[in-house]
């Protein structure tokens, strides 16, 4: 695999950007797909908001999303040099170089970009892409990898109480920071279960209860979408977003459930996002 999404060190980076050759088809795609784009988030209108990038093997396939998602991510630069720059730089058309700054400029986006190749689930076998993404997420936003332990997080930050939850570890701890010990899922889960029924006493009204609890996967997908979504909100301040999943083809590839998962996910993303 040569193009990888975890590799973003500046000299890395940079290599591959300045060495990338926009052909002029791959020059149209960004184009059309930076107009559409445009079109979508500009208005508040159901419209088709998935793209599947296609082509045969060594086409260019992550390259091309990759350098989009990172020029389109206010955050990613290379030393003082915003990464869109040098982007712009290898494309010959004045068009889209002006199409590029346009979109990101006057859309701030929050990007999200998972590999399935490597950001499988933990104990999942293959888990549907609409979980892998949701997971993807909720680390991003912050919250520990551990499935329960996070669900704890997000019920302590809905009712206001994961600033004290912090605070209430940091004292029993001896100073250490709770994000020292959210994903080490067993200092994570003893700590949890002790302080869980100090927070929700009338949920439970001991550490065993709390231990014993068994998480209920079945919550449906046009809820968590929704869940998933005003997280990104909450901690980015837009409800603008693009999602870049890269290994779809290989990652679904004769599986019905789970391009069926895709299906679903795509249009609970259209539906609820609003074009957006």
């Amino acid at each position: 695999k040569v193009i990888n999404y975890e590799l973003v060190g500046d000299d890395q980076l940079k290599a591959e950007v300045t060495e990338y050759v926009a052909t002029e088809s791959i020059e149209e795609h960004f184009f059309k797909l930076l107009d559409v784009i445009d079109q979508s988030m500009s208005g508040d209108s159901v419209v088709d908001t998935s793209v599947w990038v296609s082509g045969f093997y060594g086409s260019g396939k992550s390259s091309f999303t990759k350098y989009l998602g990172f020029a389109l991510d206010r955050s990613k630069r290379i030393g003082d040099r915003a990464f869109l720059d040098y982007l712009v730089d290898q494309f010959s058309k004045q068009t889209t170089k002006q199409k590029l700054k346009t979109v990101a400029n006057k859309h701030p986006l929050t990007v999200i970009m998972i590999d399935l190749a490597s950001n499988q689930l933990a104990g999942a076998g293959m888990a549907d892409v609409s979980s892998v993404l949701y997971w993807q997420v909720m680390q991003w936003a912050g919250y520990s990898r551990d499935r329960k332990i996070a669900y704890l997080e997000f019920m302590l930050e809905r009712d206001g109480k994961r600033e004290a939850f912090e605070k209430r570890y940091s004292e029993l701890s001896g100073g250490k920071t709770w994000a020292e010990v959210q994903s080490n899922p067993l200092v994570a889960a003893t700590w949890a279960a002790k302080l869980a029924c100090e927070f929700y006493p009338d949920i439970w009204k001991d550490q065993a209860e709390f231990s014993k609890v068994k998480l209920d996967e079945a919550n449906f997908e046009e809820q968590r979408v929704k869940e998933m979504l005003d997280i990104i909100k909450r901690r980015s301040g837009t409800d603008k977003v693009i999602f870049i999943v890269d290994e779809v083809g290989q990652y679904i590839a004769g599986r019905d459930e789970l391009i069926l998962n895709l299906d679903g996910l795509a249009k609970n993303i259209k539906n609820i996002g609003r074009g957006k």
